[in-house]
């Protein structure tokens, strides 16, 4: 039987757009694939839309048109058809596994995971504990060294909890060259470097629009590598790492993902074989602690002395055609369609694994 895949975009994050984009290039590659690919769509309102779209998709262009767009909401009375049509409940759509492309909150933090979970669907990536241990940059590091693992340094923020001597005191202690970020927030928004006092409460007031909680990091002297890993836990596996060479001081958004772009990516970064091995093997350890099943893509710095710290963990890594994680895996032999259809695979078995657990309740007498 032909499975009906949902590739599920958009979402109320500041990365709606790269969602869409992350979310077009899974579509295509799935249909040029010959799989059955239909689009959900949440809007920035957090309103879920089935798209009535032909192949190979522009998602921008087929938002556009206004017939294209049919409200829905996920329903758990309709099995196999979980996506009901709010301006004909009678018509429903099928799906038989999601891939969430929902980069930060709202999406990559275990909310979704959980929706998908009550609607009894399989889905991509990382579950509910997965997921929101790792979109806690502060959680995740706490959680890793408790297992000796070693990590970025950071000092966490709350919003109105804090005084500008104390915040003085960790900006001169780590050289006045250090890095705020929010604690809950991906592919560089709200990350500012600050070099003076001035840029330094300027970066904590840019962190404070996208989080409530926020960190503050010592700029690292070393190489930013990146590491993908998929599969089951305990049967995790990972590429060799790749490199992001930097061509500004700050990896930024625009450095990301616009043509502008000095940076530069090497999915197979240049260093000692025996090092790559350790950094991979690493990776794989980290996946494993954050319960990071299906996939997830896990950044760290190489440091001189030959020290790997860990910085984050991307549960729902991006796949734009410039995406890391698509073209570490594709370095290692493997197609961006072998490879959606490998994690396909892995939803849907973690999926049957957990139906076949017992569930009936004890046949005991409960006394109220």
């Amino acid at each position: 039987m032909n499975q009906q895949l949902t590739v599920l975009c958009g979402g109320q994050s500041s990365e709606h757009a790269i969602s869409l984009i992350s979310a077009q290039n899974v579509a295509n590659t799935l249909h040029d694939a010959g799989r059955s690919v239909s689009i959900i769509f949440i809007d920035q309102a957090g309103r879920w839309f089935y798209l009535d779209t032909a192949f190979p998709v522009n998602i921008p262009e087929a938002l556009q048109k206004t017939n294209a767009l049919d409200p829905i909401v996920p329903s758990m009375h309709h099995e196999r058809n979980p996506w009901v049509s709010l301006q004909d409940p009678s018509r429903s759509y099928a799906c038989d596994c999601v891939l969430p492309m929902l980069h930060g909150p709202m999406g990559e933090d275990g909310t979704v995971q959980g929706v998908l979970t009550l609607l009894g669907v399989p889905y991509v990536g990382p579950d509910v504990l997965g997921s929101s241990v790792c979109m806690h940059k502060a959680a995740a590091r706490d959680m890793l060294e408790g297992h000796g693992i070693a990590s970025v340094p950071f000092y966490l923020i709350h919003a109105n909890q804090w005084e500008n001597e104390e915040l003085l005191a960790v900006f001169r202690d780590w050289g006045e060259d250090v890095y705020v970020k929010p604690v809950r927030m991906g592919s560089a928004i709200g990350i500012s470097h600050a070099l003076s006092e001035e840029t330094f409460f300027a970066a904590i007031t840019e962190a404070f629009r996208y989080d409530t909680q926020i960190l503050i990091e010592p700029a690292m002297d070393g190489r930013e590598l990146e590491v993908a890993v998929r599969g089951s836990l305990g049967q995790l596996e990972a590429t060799l790492p790749g490199e992001i060479c930097r061509g500004d001081v700050f990896y930024s958004y625009s450095e990301k993902y616009t043509a502008s772009s000095t940076s530069q990516v090497d999915v197979s970064a240049d260093i000692d074989p025996d090092v790559a091995e350790s950094v991979s093997e690493q990776a794989t350890e980290i996946a494993e602690i954050l319960r990071c099943e299906g996939m997830v893509r896990i950044d760290g710095y190489l440091l001189e002395s030959g020290e790997y710290l860990f910085s984050e963990a991307n549960t729902i890594p991006g796949f734009t055609s410039i995406s890391m994680y698509p073209q570490m895996w594709e370095h290692a032999g493997e197609s961006n369609a072998d490879l959606l259809i490998h994690l396909i695979q892995f939803a849907i078995e973690r999926f049957d694994a957990k139906e076949r657990l017992h569930s009936e309740q004890p046949d005991v007498q409960v006394t109220v």
